[in-house]
């Protein structure tokens, strides 16, 4: 192995043996929670507009086509379930990453007032924490559509709902979302129930981001800086193993750009002819974007290029 190869290895232990690479770990796992939250929010969010507002429902309301209503209303009650149950399980993860990385400092002294001041008391976010118990250890929720005429636009409205009778049934709603339940009339528009709480969740996710970013300036800035020294060294590493030959290069893009580039990267190189210099051209901006690389490094890549003409 060269000695190029052997630095290399060492920068990937390094980087990956550090402190600031944990606590990057750490961070991204909580941000698969959030993925399958908002996953769990489009699918549901996606069959109730189809219900509200795609012609191809109403078909599904003649009685011969009942099973297909039937099926469909059954699968929203599995998208609500699945969207509560994932909105529980983000509290709690969010939860676990302050304990895991905050409670025994006084790094994020803010974290829990302001936990306490947005979801604590309030009546929309503990009826949906009330409403994941319903759902997973009462039973499934009886859903309707109702359908009113809207003399805007001249068209019926469908909304999905939530029956305030069968709720008032379950005997577990704390006093907070009691409060919630209680301002309800017969009916709970689901689609307007999810869409309220995903924004609150949002907006709390963008000042919990923003903290950390704050908070860990230091780590991440760091993280960033070894990251960049490891691209930068790889890169330059295969480029050197694809110009020491005097043929064309078994290696290509793919290696030459391993760990920088992603898959849309690649698509658009894909796009540009290889015996056109836009395509080495659009290769280097798109390193740039990336890591900081020196004049050495895109005659290097240059070279590589007109290789493959």
């Amino acid at each position: 192995m060269s000695s190029n190869g052997k630095n290399i290895i060492v920068l990937i232990e390094e980087f990956r043996g550090s402190p600031e690479y944990a606590l990057y770990k750490s961070l991204t796992t909580f941000n698969i929670s959030l993925y399958i939250f908002n996953t769990n929010y489009s699918h549901l969010k996606k069959i109730l507009e189809f219900v509200m507002d795609d012609p191809k429902f109403a078909p599904l309301m003649d009685v011969r086509n009942r099973d297909q209503l039937n099926n469909l209303l059954d699968d929203v009650i599995r998208l609500l379930h699945n969207f509560v149950a994932a909105a529980i399980s983000l509290v709690d993860h969010t939860r676990n990453v302050y304990k895991e990385l905050y409670s025994q400092t006084a790094k994020f002294p803010d974290y829990q007032n302001h936990i306490d001041r947005e979801f604590k008391d309030d009546p929309l976010v503990q009826f949906v924490h009330c409403l994941r118990q319903y759902c997973q250890h009462y039973r499934a929720p009886n859903i309707s559509i109702q359908h009113s005429w809207n003399k805007n636009d001249e068209k019926i409205k469908n909304t999905v709902n939530l029956l305030k009778k069968d709720l008032e049934i379950f005997g577990s709603w704390n006093a907070n979302a009691r409060k919630y339940l209680d301002q309800i009339e017969e009916r709970l528009d689901i689609y307007e129930l999810i869409t309220t709480y995903r924004k609150r969740i949002l907006d709390f996710q963008v000042w919990f981001n923003s903290r950390q970013k704050e908070i860990h300036k230091t780590e991440f800035d760091l993280l960033q800086k070894k990251e960049e020294e490891l691209l930068k060294a790889q890169l330059n590493h295969f480029l050197d193993m694809a110009l020491s030959s005097k043929e064309k290069s078994k290696v290509g893009e793919v290696d030459i750009f391993y760990g920088i580039f992603n898959s849309r990267d690649y698509k658009e190189l894909n796009g540009i002819p290889m015996d056109s210099t836009k395509r080495c051209a659009r290769a280097i901006e798109l390193v740039q974007g990336y890591i900081p690389i020196s004049d050495d490094i895109i005659k290097k890549i240059t070279e590589w290029y007109k290789k493959q003409i």
